[in-house]
């Protein structure tokens, strides 16, 4: 850690500090920093055991449990064990820059199958000068670590629902950047990072949509029937009304349609 990571340490401590003293964005950006060195040790553990870590479609580094399962909680689990890295025994042993570091270590080892443990020595704990300073970093640190979680959340929801969408309609990722009016790269951080706010209505519109041509039609044919022009459309397609922003008349004809259908 000392070899790799020093720099990334020292920010760590850094932000600490800071948090400490009641800056709000010293403990955000603790949290940011803990989870991409957490990245970065899992992805150097990846190289040394692919047996243990992979890479979800999404882009997160997962922990392969003892049953050979990915934990999908893996990215929560070491976010919401960054709060109380400041107060471990590891700091108390080593200090904070160096006491950070181990804690990780420790968090991660605990994940990973037949991994052996490290223990810091029993009966330590961290002192600090000032009580009330340690508090408000831990207080800020952890609302910071809390709202992080919450975030990655809503965004494997919405990365969900895209995913979702793609294999409705049968798109790739071009055709599904091309209903959004957005580039391919876009897209890509969007599988990853989750869907930005000002596309989710029509994501959840065009999922809408999707879902209820499959309920109502037979098996696998909703991507021929999103392709299919129709004068209805003046000639044009499901996907293009979709390209054009016209998905929330598309979702309403389609349900017209459907329930003057069922009753014939």
């Amino acid at each position: 850690m000392e070899r790799k990571y020093r720099r990334q340490l020292m920010l760590l401590a850094d932000a600490v500090k800071r948090s400490a003293q009641g800056d709000e964005e010293a403990a955000r950006d603790y949290v940011c920093l803990w989870y991409q060195l957490s990245s970065d040790v899992l992805e150097q553990l990846r190289a040394w055991r692919p047996d243990a870590v992979v890479k979800s479609p999404s882009g997160e580094l997962l922990v392969v449990e003892a049953e050979r399962e990915p934990m999908d909680s893996t990215p929560e689990r070491l976010l919401l064990a960054a709060p109380l890295a400041p107060v471990s025994a590891w700091v108390a042993m080593e200090g904070l820059r160096r006491g950070l570091g181990l804690a990780l270590i420790a968090e991660i080892r605990q994940l990973v199958p037949r991994a052996v443990a490290l223990t810091p020595i029993p009966g330590l704990c961290t002192h600090w000068e000032n009580p009330e300073r340690m508090r408000s970093a831990l207080a800020l640190i952890g609302r910071a670590a809390v709202e992080r979680v919450l975030e990655a959340q809503r965004g494997a929801v919405q990365t969900g629902a895209l995913a979702r969408v793609m294999e409705l309609f049968g798109l790739d990722r071009t055709e599904a950047a091309r209903l959004f009016g957005v580039r391919r790269q876009a897209l890509d951080q969007w599988r990853r990072r989750g869907v930005p706010a000002q596309r989710q209505a029509k994501l959840a519109t065009i999922l809408s949509i999707g879902e209820l041509l499959e309920k109502n039609l037979r098996s696998g044919v909703v991507p021929g029937v999103a392709r299919k022009p129709a004068p209805a459309y003046g000639g044009r397609t499901m996907l293009q009304r979709i390209e054009a922003d016209e998905h929330d008349a598309l979702l309403e004809s389609v349900r017209a349609s459907l329930d003057w259908a069922l009753p014939a």
